[in-house]
């Protein structure tokens, strides 16, 4: 076996730039012959990662450590493929499905093809198979076991949502959840024992069984988000072509939901609902690994594990998958900070990266761009700043970057994007309160968020939420001692954290506190979305705070076990054990009853009884009635000939009036029908327990025309 490996290392330049190019055209023909079982894994992967790592070996970065190389090779192939996908689409109509199959692999083809010739006149000696794959296991006295071990975790949640889904026995996904932590445990007790590449591949490992758990829940999608980007999506797969204009609303216009998923889904074959419950599942599990990458760089590799834990055992990373636009702006924008602070890119590199992914950021989702520009732009305005005060000249550094990104900024958001040019004046407009908001007549709900108004101790109805209160609090408590410490002791830390990574963790804090006091912003956001995203700059505080309180009361070896006390009690809230153990259903994984699983979880009897709709309804003239968790449901039915179809969201939608449509039909979903409930139109939808078994709702509804034993159709006659 070792000569084997041997012969793997000694293959040089040319032959990997020739198997480079055979892989290109191998992938084209089982895609284009259609050959099952490749046709969706090979182009999958060859897509993925080989644009970036023919762009990081152009750019003479293989001298980078190997973790860091694959999640470059990652992102930079996701940017590749929304840029070039952007790219054909403007040829429209002189390509009229510019998204088909036959375009993307000619366009797709040529592009690669040239970039291997032009990577390989550059840096020919980069193409050695020792260079590019320039990581070491040390098995030398060390454990490989616990490494190998986690593989099990992706198993677990395959197995364990299937048995979930057809059995309602959640016997499985609750080992895995007990497992994570004790696992961490283990590897964090045997750390001197282990290899060094043990910790990054644990990492992946469990953040792609939590992703897996998420996205295979139910056959369907799971979540509130998530229907409207698949409906999106299915806009521009239908077509092949991206068309802001056909479904006008802020979400078409990100390409992360539209582009991005049409291409994967026309090069792998796959289903679109493949796409983004798995193939998003295994894309986004690097998000914790590129934090894990930077909070070495400041806090060490014996800490860094920690800090990736922090982001990964959050309530929003576990449910990421459920907001798709978001995941991908979160995972372009935290490889912006990392390419901002590695000291080991050159300048021009450094910048390229960094304006690609942020370019990303902003095609991918509208406040994630905000918000990383509100991160990032006072960032790079500190040397103009420095150079003005301290030397009293004007060095207009980082302005060339500033200039690419405000005029990319403007251009997308202003010229091409009208749909998100509207979102911008309405949300400037009404967070200085000049404007009403919502529908026409309605004004926007400024009343704190309980979940914030719960930070301060308001509202807290039950011994869980308490204990879930009590632990958020002290992570927040244990980040700002982090940032003061850092603050206090600057002298002590310049040499290990730039100046500019705590200005960011200063803007960080800035930005929840604003979110936190004005209503407005966390009603239309949410601040627990933008703390997820601030922990790129405060999950090494958090690890530094609590490495100052053992100091403070003189027991700096305890700070490995408040780490580990805290994140398992992080993990326990997030995946709401703390209800589970006091009987309170409450998760969407593991508990059949909660009202959170049965808003959200969607039946096969649902999505024939809106396919019927879709197959046998009057098409222009219908109109679709059904409470708040009904469109969800109607999205996979495909009824793009029906405008009208999410005007569903009333309650007061179950009574008669006058209309002028004459064909008009009440859907009822599984959760109306065998659950009795009738969710409310206000989010989050509130549900009216008895509402349809008691038919309060449904006098004027006489006739049933489609029953499917979950699912029900009514007409008013």
């Amino acid at each position: 076996m070792l000569s084997s490996i041997n012969k793997i290392k000694d293959i040089g330049s040319r032959e990997v730039f020739a198997l480079i190019i055979l892989l290109l055209l191998i992938t084209d023909l089982v895609r284009i012959l259609n050959i099952p079982g490749l046709k969706e894994i090979l182009p999958l992967i060859y897509f993925t990662i080989v644009p970036g790592l023919l762009i990081v070996i152009l750019m003479n970065l293989n001298k980078l450590e190997f973790i860091k190389k694959f999640v470059l090779w990652i992102g930079i192939s996701l940017s590749f493929l929304i840029l070039v996908g952007l790219g054909l689409n403007s040829l429209y109509p002189f390509i009229l499905k510019p998204l088909d199959l036959l375009p993307l692999l000619i366009t797709l083809n040529i592009i690669i093809i040239l970039l291997a010739f032009i990577a390989y006149k550059r840096n020919k000696k980069e193409f050695e198979i020792q260079r590019i794959f320039n990581f070491t296991i040390d098995t030398k006295d060390k454990l490989i076991s616990p490494m190998i071990f986690s593989i099990i975790f992706p198993f677990l949640a395959f197995y364990g949502t299937y048995l979930m889904n057809t059995t309602s026995n959640n016997s499985i996904l609750l080992l895995m959840l007990f497992l994570i932590p004790v696992y961490f445990v283990v590897l964090i007790g045997l750390r001197d024992k282990i290899s060094n590449s043990t910790y990054p591949f644990a990492i992946l490992m469990v953040s792609l069984s939590i992703f897996l758990m998420h996205g295979l829940t139910s056959n369907y999608l799971i979540g509130r988000d998530v229907h409207r980007e698949f409906y999106c999506f299915q806009y521009t797969l239908l077509n092949l072509h991206w068309d802001q204009l056909i479904y006008n609303i802020t979400l078409n216009s990100c390409l992360s939901i539209t582009i991005l998923p049409t291409i994967y889904s026309v090069l792998t074959s796959l289903s679109g609902l493949s796409v983004f419950k798995i193939v998003f599942g295994f894309i986004g599990s690097i998000i914790p690994l590129v934090i894990y990458i930077i909070s070495k760089k400041f806090v060490g590799d014996k800490y860094a594990l920690f800090a990736a834990l922090l982001v990964m055992f959050q309530m929003n990373f576990i449910e990421l998958l459920g907001i798709v636009r978001q995941e991908f702006a979160f995972l372009f924008f935290f490889l912006a900070i990392m390419v901002m602070f590695d000291s080991k890119l050159s300048d021009k590199n450094k910048k390229i990266l960094f304006i690609v992914f942020m370019i990303s950021v902003i095609l991918s989702h509208y406040t994630s761009a905000f918000i990383g520009l509100a991160l990032t732009v006072p960032i790079l305005l500190i040397p103009f700043l420095k150079s003005l005060w301290y030397e009293k000249k004007v060095k207009f550094t980082n302005f060339d970057t500033l200039a690419v990104l405000g005029v990319l900024s403007y251009v997308w958001y202003f010229v091409v994007s009208q749909s998100q040019k509207s979102t911008v004046i309405r949300t400037a407009a009404k967070s200085t309160g000049s404007v009403t908001g919502g529908a026409v007549g309605t004004t926007v709900n400024t009343t704190t968020d309980t979940t914030i108004l719960s930070v301060f101790g308001i509202h807290v109805e039950s011994i869980p939420q308490l204990i879930s209160v009590i632990v958020n609090d002290a992570i927040f408590l244990i980040i700002g001692i982090g940032l003061i410490a850092v603050l206090l002791g600057y002298k002590h830390y310049k040499d290990k954290i730039p100046f500019e990574f705590i200005f960011g963790s200063i803007i960080s804090v800035i930005l929840l506190v604003i979110f936190v006091s004005f209503p407005f912003f966390s009603h239309v956001y949410g601040a627990s979305r933008i703390f997820l995203q601030c922990l790129v700059f405060l999950a090494p505080m958090f690890v530094i705070g609590v490495i100052k309180i053992t100091k403070i009361i003189k027991r700096p070896k305890l700070d490995v076990v408040i780490l580990v006390l805290l994140l398992i009690s992080l993990f326990t809230v997030s995946i709401h054990f703390n209800y589970y153990f006091s009987g309170i259903p409450s998760s969407i994984y593991y508990d059949t009853d909660s009202n959170e699983r049965i808003e959200t979880y969607i039946y096969d009897q649902d999505i024939k009884g809106a396919e019927f709709l879709s197959k046998y309804g009057e098409k222009e003239l219908l109109k679709i009635h059904g409470d708040r968790i009904a469109p969800s449901r109607l999205m996979f039915a495909n009824n793009f000939s029906i405008n009208n179809i999410t005007f569903i969201t009333s309650r007061k939608s179950f009574q008669i009036r006058y209309s002028p449509f004459r064909y008009r039909y009440l859907y009822l979903t599984y959760p109306n029908t065998q659950i009795n409930r009738v969710y409310e139109a206000i989010a989050p939808p509130q549900y009216i327990v008895n509402a349809t078994q008691g038919y309060k709702l449904l006098n004027d509804w006489k006739s049933r025309i489609y029953d499917n034993g979950g699912s029900m159709v009514l007409i008013p006659f």
